[in-house]
C-alpha cells in the first residue's frame, strides 16, 4: 500500500507534459505550445526527457502548453513542422513557429519561453548602452507593435 502512495504521487509530480498526437492537435494548437519533436530511440531525446518534465512542472500554471510529440507514431504532424532530427524544440502561436536552438538547460529553456509568452514590445524608461539592441518608436504605435508581434524572436 505504501508502495502505491508513492508511485501515485511521483505519476501526479510528471504529468504537466502534454502528450501531443493528430487527435489532440487542434486543441493544443489553439494556445500558446512548446513542443518537443522526438523519438523514443533517440539518445538525445531521452537525455533531455527529464529537464522537459521540470519545465512542464516550472511553467504549469502560464497561458502556455508543454507537450511532447513521437514522431514514430505522428508522422504527419512531424512533416507538417519539417522535423529533420531530435529532438526539435518548437514554440507554436497561432499560426507562427519559432525553432527553439538554445542550451537545453532547465533556466534557459524556461527564460526563453516565458519570453516568448510576452509580448515583442516592451516600454523602456531608460537606454542601457551595453544592453540589447533597441528600436525607438516615434510615429504609430498600433503599427509598430503589429509588426514586432508578427516577427516576434527572441535569441536568450
Amino acid at each position: 500500500m505504501k508502495y502505491l502512495l508513492i508511485l501515485a504521487l511521483v505519476a501526479l509530480a510528471c504529468c504537466n507534459v502534454v502528450t501531443v498526437t493528430s487527435e489532440n492537435w487542434d486543441e493544443v494548437a489553439a494556445t500558446p505550445a512548446f513542443v518537443k519533436f522526438y523519438a523514443p530511440w533517440c539518445g538525445h531525446c531521452k537525455h533531455l526527457a527529464p529537464i522537459w518534465e521540470e519545465l512542464a512542472d516550472e511553467v504549469a500554471g502560464e497561458e502556455v502548453v508543454i507537450g511532447e510529440i513521437d514522431c514514430t507514431e505522428n508522422e504527419e504532424l512531424c512533416r507538417k513542422f519539417e522535423v529533420r532530427g531530435y529532438p526539435t524544440l518548437i514554440y507554436i502561436e497561432g499560426e507562427a513557429q519559432v525553432t527553439y536552438n538554445g542550451p537545453r538547460e532547465l533556466t534557459d529553456l524556461a527564460t526563453w519561453v516565458v519570453a516568448m509568452m510576452g509580448p515583442a514590445v516592451h516600454t523602456v524608461d531608460t537606454i542601457e548602452a551595453e544592453s540589447s539592441i533597441y528600436f525607438v518608436n516615434t510615429g504609430s504605435s498600433d503599427l509598430f507593435d503589429e509588426v514586432a508581434n508578427t516577427h516576434k524572436v527572441y535569441n536568450i
